[in-house]
């Protein structure tokens, strides 16, 4: 569920005046009718939900109240792991045409969802007038939010929405939704048996409404059957034995040109609707005929100036291997986030703003769902005064970029690359899985590493042969890394990466520039998931070994940064189990010397750091001697009264020992030796860690069987701020949900993949599975 700051409440006029003008006046509102339309819905506070939903069919119905339009009960869309019969059927508003005579209407085809719940006293999300029932319904808000959260989720990705309208009823009382990217603005809450116009009037302006004003993106268009490119997509399914290469299609604006591609189901999606809810297509490109990789994102426009195109063009230019190839790459018709818009103009008067009361910090996190990308934003104050003047512009994609906004703003992008690739976690043993970190090394820094087949042939010129290579991808939030100033507040409150991949260093003090050092941490960490989660080793209790390397892991500069990880890089230098006996975490092949070689380097570089920091500080002095005497410090001298009897059978020399033991100077482990410093020079750049990794790769002890046998999902990092935001603590529900990917610094998921099929090649590829929506074409 995503994480709730703050929400923007309009009043009913404000709300229609800017999203839902009345556009035909021939068409008599309802509003003027003069009996109640909901009068069998009096008693609504005391009914079941389900019961509430088959009432307001019938009224919305009966009445006419959506000309153009019906309400009706759906079956919504289930993962196939999901057992059918436990579902209730939902409620949404469709467009006529796409209603059947018989049966129930697809969920792909709504147009405004309508989420209806049973009364409860102080269960609605945005409402904090009851405070004092606030923690006794928490559970309740928070599942209506992840309810709302997951809804808009699919809709947004499976029929690609700019924005999304949402009806929410609870009991006897509506509130009107409008969802972005950015957050949610609400209407207050009213009660639809007294005000029954106001309902009727919002119903109304909503089925006056065209696909645009509900939020569909006008640059991608369904394909329905009969459609040439429907059946050039049947087509690109047969099997053919001959294929190399992968495709399907979309439309991107390529400087002044456009161009065309087709689409499917995405292959991955983030799994939020807030934040850049990033979407990624195996692509056919119907001008030059070859399957690409096309991503569709929002990307952070308050945090960056330049797209990941940009810098992936600079990178190619470059001639850097094992990245991306960009193809094209553009904003998207100019579509923007407005929420965070609306939070300026009202920030000025706090009636229109839902806050959680003063003093309920721990209530801060349910009042409105906003982007993760910025948790910090609650401490953040409010300015006192600014302009009010109506209407706001409805896109400014810069609107936020230096204001005190908890809401952040997104812009619609779409990049094409040709490559293809897996999620890493396809990869086939260990050895394998060294060569594609390497590739990725050679490459320098990025984001996701994937595997890319390449086809090359023998000697000989023939048998073509699939070479396996790491690709480094999602360059977007990337920073030169060679830059030595600190980060600002803003760039510390907006870092954004998948945290159990983070290097201690830059969990503890967020706000210092990365390094190299912190680069090539980030991979150590990498290595050491993919190699505990899927090769055999004696780790017994993966899940467990995981959650405690991965997860204990609080905020920058506070206690327990993050558990095992920091024990080992900053302390012991080891990785260890606890069972079934204690002892080294073994594979008990070549990649035992890969990590604790890495890791021996890593331990001195925060010895060496360390020590040197504290030298370096304002008065400081590691002289024990000159520190003042405490309690604490000061050696433990140890009064002995024996009997006479003892005293007398005690060994003089050997009193005289402990004597001399007692007085002896702790060594000092904490002062780093010549040793260390070398050792620690390894990773102030990519040349050792490279080195190392090609001997290992030449051992001739790897294995082609070292997988561990499948079983029980491990917990898979999954994007956190690393503020402590978003619980970080907490283990996820299974690695169905997700699987991470080295990212330093990105919104949605380590590895946000739901998984690209093992084998790239078209044959395999060009079998369609069940689509949640028709294919689509889409234009940049």
């Amino acid at each position: 569920m995503a994480t709730a700051t703050s929400a923007v409440q309009l009043d009913i006029h404000e709300f229609n005046h800017a999203f839902l003008p009345s556009t035909d006046d021939a068409i008599p509102s309802p509003c003027t009718w003069d009996h109640n339309l909901f009068s069998s819905m009096r008693r609504a506070k005391s009914v079941k939900g389900n019961d509430i939903s088959e009432l307001l069919v019938t009224a919305i119905n009966d009445n006419e109240l959506t000309p153009g339009s019906i309400c009706s009960r759906y079956t919504p869309y289930f993962e196939p792991t999901v057992d059918k019969t436990s579902l209730d059927d939902s409620t949404a508003i469709f467009r006529t045409a796409h209603v059947p005579s018989e049966g129930q209407p697809r969920w792909s085809d709504l147009s405004v969802p309508i989420e209806v719940y049973t009364h409860r006293h102080a269960i609605d999300p945005f409402d904090y007038t009851d405070s004092q029932d606030l923690d006794a319904n928490e559970k309740s808000r928070n599942r209506i939010l992840e309810r709302i959260s997951t809804v808009a989720d699919l809709l947004f990705a499976a029929q690609h929405r700019v924005f999304l309208f949402m009806i929410l009823i609870i009991g006897r009382r509506f509130r009107f939704l409008r969802l972005d990217r950015a957050g949610i603005i609400t209407t207050p809450s009213v009660d639809y048996y007294e005000d029954p116009h106001v309902l009727c009037d919002i119903l109304w302006r909503v089925s006056q409404l065209d696909d645009m004003a509900l939020g569909f993106d006008p640059t991608a268009t369904r394909i329905l059957p009969g459609d040439v490119d429907f059946s050039r997509m049947d087509f690109l399914a047969i099997s053919n034995p001959s294929d190399l290469d992968d495709t399907e299609r979309v439309q991107v604006r390529d400087g002044r040109t456009t161009r065309h591609y087709l689409i499917g189901k995405p292959s991955f999606r983030s799994g939020e609707f807030l934040g850049r809810g990033t979407c990624g297509y195996v692509a056919y490109d119907c001008e030059r005929h070859n399957f690409v990789w096309l991503k569709d994102a929002w990307r952070a426009s308050y945090m960056l100036a330049k797209t990941e195109g940009d810098v992936l063009g600079r990178i190619n230019s470059a001639g850097v291997s094992n990245v991306p190839t960009l193809v094209c790459d553009g904003d998207v018709g100019g579509q923007s986030t407005i929420t965070a818009d609306w939070w300026e103009r009202k920030r000025c008067d706090p009636s229109t703003s839902l806050r959680p009361p003063p003093s309920s910090s721990s209530r801060s996190s349910s009042t409105t769902l906003a982007s993760s990308s910025s948790p910090g934003s609650k401490k953040r104050k409010r300015v006192a005064h600014m302009e009010t003047a109506i209407p706001m512009p409805p896109y400014s994609p810069n609107a936020t970029l230096h204001s005190n906004c908890p809401l952040r703003q997104h812009v619609h992008y779409r990049i094409v690359v040709e490559e293809v690739c897996m999620p890493l976690k396809h990869f086939e043993h260990g050895r394998q899985l060294v060569s594609v970190v390497l590739d990725c090394l050679l490459g320098k820094y990025g984001g996701n590493i994937m595997i890319l087949p390449k086809i090359k042939r023998d000697k000989n010129g023939n048998n073509p042969m699939v070479v396996w290579t790491g690709v480094l991808s999602d360059w977007e939030l990337s920073r030169p890394v060679d830059a030595q100033d600190a980060a600002s507040k803003q760039t510390q409150t907006d870092r954004m990466g998948t945290y159990q991949f983070m290097s201690a260093n830059l969990l503890n003090h967020i706000t210092k520039p990365v390094k190299v050092s912190d680069e090539l941490e980030s991979f150590f960490h990498l290595l050491v998931y993919y190699a505990v989660r899927y090769l055999s080793s004696n780790c017994t209790n993966v899940s467990s070994w995981i959650d405690s390397y991965f997860y204990n892991y609080s905020g920058p500069e506070r206690m327990h940064t993050c558990g095992m990880k920091s024990l080992a890089v900053e302390e012991t230098g080891l990785l260890e189990i606890d069972s079934p006996v204690e002892g080294p975490l073994l594979f008990d092949s070549p990649m035992d010397g890969a990590l604790s070689t890495i890791l021996k380097t890593l331990r001195a570089h925060y010895k060496v750091m360390n020590h040197d920091a504290v030298t370096a500080a304002p008065n400081s002095c590691l002289c024990p001697e000159t520190l003042p005497e405490s309690p604490l410090l000061a050696p433990a001298f140890i009064m002995l009264d024996f009997d006479d009897d003892v005293d007398a059978d005690l060994d003089p020399e050997e009193v005289a020992r402990w004597e001399a033991r007692l007085h002896m100077p702790l060594p000092d482990h904490n002062t780093p030796t010549p040793e260390d410093r070398e050792l620690a020079r390894k990773v102030a750049d990519h040349t050792f860690m490279i080195a190392h990794l090609a001997r290992v790769l030449r051992d001739p002890r790897w294995g082609a069987d070292d997988r561990r046998n499948a079983s029980a999902p491990a917990p898979a990092p999954s994007p956190q701020h690393p503020d402590g935001s978003g619980k970080p603590g907490a283990r996820p529900p299974s690695e169905a949900a997700r699987t991470p990917s080295i990212k330093r610094q990105r919104t949605s998921g380590p590895e946000r993949n739901v998984s690209l099929p093992a084998r790239l090649r078209a044959s395999t590829r060009r079998v369609r599975t069940n689509a949640r929506t028709h294919p689509i074409r889409a234009r940049r």
